[in-house]
């Protein structure tokens, strides 16, 4: 069950649209093929609905993952969209980086309070929303970045350690 999403605004994730453009990972059928959409997360408009969607309606603003984000309008199942209250961007990071973030710290490390969690890229897509999501979770976090002004983004969220590995050296 698809529908036509009029997109507003796509989300570049570095990672996800690597994978489409060489055909790899669950992508591997792009190899094959002279031509394929890239954006893999959008917000926008329903423009159109399939038949025997009824979880969304025409109008409606969505996040929404495998929409060919980057293009004017794009298709996908009516189960990857997400009404939200505007299509912003703050909705495109909630549609992919955040879920990625939620789901490896909530479901496969099981993060509770008082552990401690070591997040790379911290100041990246993923790594931003992991780092607030371990705190709000009670884990203690140490973050790693890769410039002074990533570095003094994510001391400002309150945490404890921040290490900026092009400057910090330990022997």
């Amino acid at each position: 069950m698809q529908v036509l999403i009029r997109l507003k605004y796509a989300g570049i994730n570095g990672g996800c649209e690597t994978f489409r453009a060489r055909g790899e990972h669950a992508f591997a059928a792009n190899r094959s093929k002279d031509t394929y959409a890239l954006g893999a997360e959008g917000a926008g408009i329903v423009a159109a609905v399939g038949p025997g969607v009824t979880s969304l309606m025409l109008g409606q603003a969505v996040a929404c993952n495998s929409a060919a984000a980057f293009a004017e309008y794009g298709v996908t199942q009516a189960v990857m969209c997400t009404p939200v209250d505007e299509a912003s961007p703050q909705a495109v990071a909630l549609s992919l980086s955040a879920v990625t973030a939620a789901a490896a710290l909530e479901v496969t490390a099981g993060v509770k309070e008082g552990d401690v969690v070591l997040v790379t890229a911290a100041a990246g897509g993923t790594g931003h929303f992991a780092v607030q999501l371990a705190q709000l979770a009670g884990a203690r976090v140490v973050a790693v970045a890769g410039s002074e002004a990533k570095k003094q983004r994510l001391q400002a969220l309150g945490l404890e350690r921040v290490i900026n590995y092009k400057e910090e050296v330990r022997t």
